[in-house]
């Protein structure tokens, strides 16, 4: 505070002397500190983007790291920290921005980032990092931690972290419905969690993956994590034995069935969906890995299931649910773009903004006489052509 101003400093434990209108003097010259002064409330605003990296960081900082991307940087920066030579902001910038493109993420554009990142790691790992000048040129500054033996993915886990990692190995142990797969089995042994106890099952999901594929899952989920092209045998819609070879990239749950979401390697633009509980066998193939040019976030975010029709869009459905049913609508709604558009005495009408596909079309048709479909769309066509067959394959006329 300087004659009766109110200081606010977006990141802390920096010693600022300065007088109105002339720039922030803080010892640290990377770059150049703004200020706005307004005079009229007698408010200084100090826009300080890093602490002071000579001193040891007792305090949290402002900056909030995205957890993705932050790790990853990190896991650069810590390799280079260790050197005894330190490095300079441009060498962290340069490395760091090769890990990122390696994974297909855009490269950080400011250094500033890079110098929060190197805050954030000495206040979470309680490290100091100096900050020295370099021997051969003055004006060059190097940074490296205090103790260069030190490393942050080396460092043993914390009693609280052992504990913590011991409580989530027991929860999944008794998850019914969850795939028991080795590595996490060979981890309860190492951590001394109890495979078995006198306690049940508490928590539960809605489809238990089969004894024959709990192999495969084990095998598919190593796959996507460690970027393997794959060739599988799976039976298809006809029980036949087919081999296939693709690009694994997720696992994904719907209407009781697991599936693996990856493409063929003889066509790397169109999503195919395996069932796992018809996936027989799996094998590693020395095939190079091709990343996923699918978001696939963007990809089921407006769909009802798993299968979506390229090009099409989403729309908006409107349906009318009857009285006695509609709690069950609200509570558990069809899709997260779900709102509820009027509430009658006998019944209620919700929307949806979907992209329309035949999960969607069985999941209404599932509901009977109890919800209307009021929309005027292909949904709705489809529906009623389904209605009629139905009837038809009874021996009733239309």
């Amino acid at each position: 505070m300087k004659n009766g101003c109110t200081v606010i400093v977006l990141l802390c434990r920096i010693n600022v002397y300065t007088e109105p209108g002339k720039m922030a003097s803080t010892g640290f010259h990377d770059f150049p500190h703004a200020i706005k002064h307004d005079e009229k409330n007698a408010i200084w605003v100090f826009l300080l983007p890093m602490l002071d990296l000579d001193k040891r960081i007792e305090t949290k900082s402002l900056y909030m790291p995205d957890n993705k991307n932050f790790c990853l940087r990190v896991k650069a920066l810590d390799g280079l920290l260790r050197k005894r030579e330190g490095v300079t902001i441009h060498e962290m910038l340069h490395v760091v921005n090769e890990s990122l493109e390696d994974r297909g993420i855009c490269p950080v554009k400011t250094k500033d980032t890079i110098l929060k990142d190197l805050t954030e790691i000495a206040n979470e790992y309680h490290i100091r990092i100096l900050r020295m000048r370099d021997t051969e040129d003055s004006r060059i500054i190097r940074y490296r931690y205090e103790n260069s033996d030190f490393s942050i993915f080396e460092t043993g886990l914390t009693e609280e972290q052992g504990r913590e990692l011991r409580y989530a190995l027991r929860m999944l142990t008794r998850c019914k419905g969850f795939p028991k797969v080795k590595w996490i089995q060979k981890l309860c042994l190492a951590m001394d969690v109890p495979m078995k106890d006198d306690s049940k099952n508490i928590l539960e999901f809605d489809v238990a993956i089969g004894k024959i594929s709990q192999k495969c899952f084990q095998g598919l989920f190593l796959a996507i994590i460690e970027k393997k092209t794959i060739e599988i045998n799976y039976l298809d819609s006809d029980s036949l034995s087919v081999q296939v070879v693709v690009f694994p990239y997720y696992l994904k749950q719907f209407a009781q069935k697991w599936y693996l979401v990856a493409v063929l390697t003889t066509n790397g633009k169109v999503l195919q969906f395996f069932e796992l509980e018809r996936i027989r066998k799996i094998y590693f193939t020395d095939k190079k890995y091709e990343p996923m040019e699918i978001d696939l976030d963007a990809y089921f975010s407006d769909i009802y299931g798993i299968h979506r029709e390229m090009g099409k869009k989403p729309v908006t459905i409107k349906f009318q649910v009857s009285r006695g049913y509609i709690r069950p609508f609200i509570d558990d709604p069809i899709h997260h773009s779900q709102v509820l558009v009027c509430l009658k005495h006998e019944c209620a009408i919700f929307s949806i903004r979907v992209v329309p596909n035949i999960e969607l079309i069985h999941k209404f048709l599932s509901y009977g006489d109890t919800v209307t479909i009021l929309t005027d769309c292909e949904l709705r066509d489809e529906i009623v052509k389904n209605l009629k067959k139905s009837i038809r394959n009874y021996g009733l006329s239309t």
